[in-house]
């Protein structure tokens, strides 16, 4: 029974082996892998034969478990093997490295089966059977478990190839078609497949390889398909031979197809330059020599594509009589299809037949030089004919001729010189401007074509339009990016010319001049930068050329006297754009134009010009404060800078003192350095100068000196007052002020902010200024307000008010009583209330708020204290005037502040005129003028000596405005306005409703005590005040504990 069992699975496993030996025999590729591993499995045979004996004892069951691990090794192969015998050789190509490691796969599986039998050592010596089989599956298992398979050297090289040419089409990179030829000949050996004989039969393999691929989902798989269909397509195509060779006519002028061994094996074209390898095969040479370049980088050894021989040598030795035989053969087909076209674009020839003609010419010309020449000599009038008697129709035949010229003048220099002589250039320029795009393109590439040579690119940008056409062309939007770029490296060429650079220029393209002005010689630079000072520079354009070429023209400036005119005038043209001016002051221009307005022996004009763009450059803040203008560190608003300047205003034409004018009130303008420019005018006596050149004939003269005085007046009123007095010039500024209609708008404002800026005596107000100057001022705001006032309008507009109320701030201040009484009548304190609800700039609103200050602190003089009684020597005075048309019972209510009477309209009272609000309002602005300071002193006048406190407090509490003077000291820094501030809490403190109030207020008192630690004197003095009055108010009324730690700790710091 055991010996049955074991006789059965012995058989069951020789029964498989049988069969798998005889599939692998038949199977299609991998013969000599097979063949191995057949010689494998018939070494096993004996093996399980010995193990089949019919009397044997029953096998161990180590045997067994053997026996069945071999038979499952076997059994699992025969799927591969039905893969192998299923699939077309295509397939088994592609992977046949799979097919190798399948192989190898079950020969190791088998030997590690066999290696799991009992060994030598193990069998007992008795059993000479067992040990006669361990023997022998040692042997064999060692020798099947070190086994390689390996798929062959041109299947490997093939699998390589594919691989590569599938990446690269994945990468979209051009592949090489003779390469790709190539690789479809190995293929075709490799499968036995003689492809230039039988191309059905690859193709019947494709077609097995893609319906065996239809459900793969394997990437890699399906590229590699891709990539050989593409492959054998291109193989299939008919080779590459020129139309021209094969048009066959019906007469004695038949062109002649070309025989089979013009062509390339590899390219399918007519060879140029054939040559024949070791393996007598022929090739053209650039085709074979890219094969050979692959195998290099395939590490493959050099191979014949045809034949599949591996070359020892791979000498390319020329076939010199193919070569001629082949040239004998074009170059009579050349002469048949020239005399044909000839025929063909004459004046009475159809359209279809010179457009036939055309194709032959584009065809010939595009395969030689030689064949260029000829058609030159033959057919380039005629073409130019066609061209001519076409240009205003049947724009596809003009197209077709642009193409045919653009092929015949392709290198060769004879030929452009002809085709331009004869009046192409100018053909082709018109087409540029063509609505048909086709013929633009051709234009182009003529265009292109003839610019390639140097000397032609001065020829066609001599030609009107060519160069503007073709920059039309590159920023046409029509999203044909390949004219544009042609168009591109046309311009490219043509730009080495200085003449047709300057033209780009003109039309906007300053790349090739920039480029020249940066590198070229002195001569190139001062020819191309006295163009550029002439040119017309959009402000996109002058960003440009400063970006480009600022360095380059400031170097200019110390070459020598021709290159400084020339970049003079460039930098002008450059300077009037604020972002130009920053770029060129970086580069160092500001030393080098004084350099030359105060060192340089230099002609009137050039320093004027100098002077000119310094004026530009310094109306730029932000830049030139830091640079040096000479070699010891001097700024150009440092004293001894300024000194000279101010020397140079002595001589020279008026345009050049307006500059020097304009230079100075550009740099006073800097609000980083405008302080030390002022400071350093005066002590270099520049005020006396300014003020003198008031005086001028100029008016433009005139005009910069009173803007730049007006500018100074800010900082140095006292001292241009002072020159003022000493010259008798205040009254000038009033008449250049009211000749209205004959001094320009600019002078009128110039004068009345100097007049307003200026401090003057109640003196001069009332005998240079004098009344009327009130009632004129007063109008001329009026008028502003109508818009009666002409041009005044905009920042002319604003600074003409803010003046004429500087202006009328000096009547404000004066105790003149005629000046008083007519400020009454003029209802000035209206007029300030109104320009401060108007909201017009901070200036405006802070001297409309100290204009009511002033005059509210007179409003005790106009107030009728008992109108019941007999008024004093004092009201008896005012009382003539306070009320004219008024009764006692129409008089007004009695003011709380002033114990009196206070009529809106007569008294300077900002209870009566109800402009307490207005003021409060200012609080919250942020005081870049003074405006929250003077919206205070205005306010303090509520709370002043002479006034009921009392009832200042209760008016600031209707208005709601005592908490904003409280908010305002909390957030106001050391100063001023902190000491009016304190000031008004102190006494809005001495009402003991208040006191009361804000006795428990710890902030209120931590802030008093920080103001008495650190402000002026006169603040701490306010604060100890107002400390003590919270602390006396305390005193009698428990205070917390908080509070009487505040009050320790002030007393310890007074102590």
């Amino acid at each position: 029974m055991a010996s049955d069992t074991n006789q059965n699975l012995v058989t069951e496993v020789i029964v498989e082996l049988k069969k798998v030996i005889q599939e692998a025999r038949e199977a299609p590729v991998e013969k000599e892998s097979f063949w191995r591993f057949i010689s494998y499995l018939e070494q096993l045979r004996p093996i399980l034969d010995q193990l089949n004996t019919g009397n044997a004892p029953e096998l161990p069951l180590r045997v067994q478990t053997v026996l069945n691990g071999i038979k499952g090794e076997l059994v699992n192969f025969q799927s591969p093997l039905q893969i192998c015998k299923s699939k077309s050789r295509l397939y088994l190509l592609t992977n046949c490295q799979e097919v190798v490691r399948e192989i190898q796969k079950t020969t190791h599986g088998i030997g590690r089966c066999l290696a799991r039998l009992p060994s030598v050592q193990s069998s007992p010596r008795r059993d000479s059977r067992m040990w006669d089989v361990g023997k022998k599956a040692d042997d064999l298992a060692r020798e099947m478990q070190q086994a390689l398979f390996m798929v062959s050297a041109s299947e490997e090289r093939i699998c390589l190839a594919l691989e590569r040419e599938a990446s690269q089409s994945a990468r979209h990179e051009d592949a090489d078609s003779g390469v790709q030829n190539a690789i479809l000949l190995d293929i075709g050996r490799e499968l036995g497949l003689e492809l230039d004989r039988n191309r059905g039969a690859l193709f019947e393999q494709l077609q097995l390889l893609r319906r065996e691929l239809a459900d793969c989902r394997d990437r890699g798989q399906i590229k590699l398909l891709e990539t050989i269909e593409s492959m054998f397509q291109s193989w299939t195509l008919e080779p590459a031979v020129p139309h021209w060779h094969t048009i066959v006519e019906a007469g004695e002028d038949d062109t002649i197809a070309p025989f089979d061994t013009f062509l390339c094996p590899l390219s399918k074209k007519v060879m140029k330059d054939p040559v024949f390898l070791q393996s007598e095969r022929t090739y053209e040479r650039s085709a074979i020599e890219n094969w050979f370049n692959f195998c290099r980088q395939q590490g493959r050894p050099s191979t014949c594509p045809v034949s599949g021989q591996v070359l020892t040598s791979t000498e390319l030795r020329p076939s010199l009589v193919l070569r001629h035989t082949i040239q004998e053969w074009e170059q009579r087909n050349v002469a048949i299809r020239i005399r044909l076209a000839t025929s063909r674009l004459g004046p009475t020839a159809s359209g279809e037949e010179a457009e036939q003609a055309l194709e032959d010419i584009i065809l010939v010309a595009d395969d030689s030089v030689e064949n260029r020449r000829k058609l030159y000599e033959g057919l380039l009038s005629a073409v130019l004919g066609l061209w001519q008697r076409n240009v205003k129709s049947r724009a596809h035949l003009r197209s077709r001729a642009i193409a045919a010229l653009r092929g015949m003048v392709v290198d060769s220099q004879e030929n452009k010189d002809a085709v331009v002589d004869m009046g192409a250039l100018k053909l082709a320029v018109q087409s540029l401007n063509s609505g048909v795009e086709k013929e633009r393109e051709c234009a182009v590439g003529l265009l292109y074509e003839l610019s390639t040579y140097p000397s032609m690119s001065l020829r066609i940008g001599s030609e009107k339009g060519a160069i503007v056409g073709l920059m039309g062309v590159t920023s046409a939007h029509n999203g044909n990016a390949e004219i544009s770029n042609l168009a591109e490296h046309t311009l490219l060429n043509l730009e080495n010319v200085d003449a047709n650079a300057l033209q780009m220029a003109e039309a906007g393209r300053l790349k090739p001049v920039l480029a020249r002005l940066c590198q070229g010689s002195e001569e190139t630079q001062v020819k191309l930068a006295k163009h550029l000072s002439q040119m017309i520079l959009t402000n996109t354009s002058k960003e440009v050329v400063a970006e480009t070429g600022g360095k380059a023209l400031v170097r200019m400036l110390s070459i020598s006297p021709n290159a400084r005119e020339a970049a003079l005038g460039v930098l002008y043209n450059l300077s009037t754009l604020e972002d130009t001016a920053h770029v060129l002051i970086k580069a160092g221009v500001i030393a080098h134009l004084v350099f030359t307005i105060f060192s340089l022996p230099a002609p009137e004009n050039l320093k004027e010009m100098a002077i000119s763009t310094l004026a530009n450059l310094v109306v730029v803040p932000g830049s030139w404060e830091t640079s040096k203008v000479d070699k010891e560190g001097h700024l150009l608003y440092s004293e001894k800078v300024l000194h000279k300047i101010f020397g140079l205003l002595q001589n020279g034409s008026s345009l050049w003192k307006e500059k020097i004018l304009q230079t100075l009130y550009g740099i006073a303008c800097s609000t980083e350095v405008t302080d030390a420019v002022a400071a350093n005018i005066c002590s270099c006596g520049g005020t006396i100068t300014l003020v003198n050149f008031m005086l001028h004939s100029d008016s433009n003269t005139r005009l910069n000196a009173l803007r730049l005085l007006s500018l100074l007046s800010v900082r140095i009123g006292d001292d241009i007052a002072a020159a003022l007095r000493s010259t008798l010039q205040l009254k000038f500024l009033k008449e250049v002020l009211q000749l209205q209609g004959k001094a320009v708008l600019e002078e009128r404002v110039a004068a009345a902010t100097i007049l307003a800026n200026i401090p003057l005596t109640e003196f001069e107000v009332i005998r240079v200024l004098e009344i009327d100057m009130l009632q004129w001022t007063v109008n001329t705001l009026q008028d502003c307000k109508s818009g009666r006032i002409g041009r005044l309008s905009g920042r002319a507009g604003c600074a003409m008010q803010e003046a004429l109320l500087g202006i009328l701030l000096h009547f404000a201040r004066n105790s003149n009583v005629a000046i008083l009484n007519s400020m009454r009548e003029l209802y000035l304190f209206t007029l300030f209330q109104e320009k401060l609800m108007t909201h017009w700039t901070p200036l405006t609103k802070e001297r409309s708020a100290v204009g009511l200050q002033l005059l509210s602190e007179r409003a005790y003089l106009f107030t009728l204290r008992n109108p019941l009684q007999a008024p004093s020597n004092r009201g008896a005075f005012f009382g003539l005037c306070l009320f004219p048309s008024k009764t006692i019972r129409d008089l007004p209510e009695k003011c709380d502040v002033h114990g009196g009477v206070c009529d809106p309209n007569g008294t300077f009272c900002l209870v009566a005129a109800c402009a307490i609000s207005p003021l409060i309002e200012l609080l919250e602005e942020e005081d870049d003028y003074g405006v929250q300071e003077a919206a205070v002193n205005a306010l303090s006048t509520l709370l002043m000596d002479g006034v009921d406190i009392k009832g200042g407090v209760e008016q600031l509490a209707h208005a709601e405005g005592v908490q904003p003077i409280f908010d305002l000291f909390y957030n106001v820094r050391q100063g001023r306005l902190q000491e009016k501030a304190v000031w008004m809490i102190d006494r809005i403190l001495r009402v003991e409703e208040y006191t009361q109030l804000y006795s428990s207020d710890q902030g209120l008192v931590k802030a008093l005590m920080e103001a008495r630690r650190h402000g002026s004197p006169n603040t701490r003095a306010l604060a100890q005040d107002a400390l003590a009055r919270l602390s006396k108010t305390s005193s009698s009324h428990p205070p917390a504990s908080s509070f009487r730690k505040m009050a320790s700790m002030q007393r310890r710091d007074s102590l």
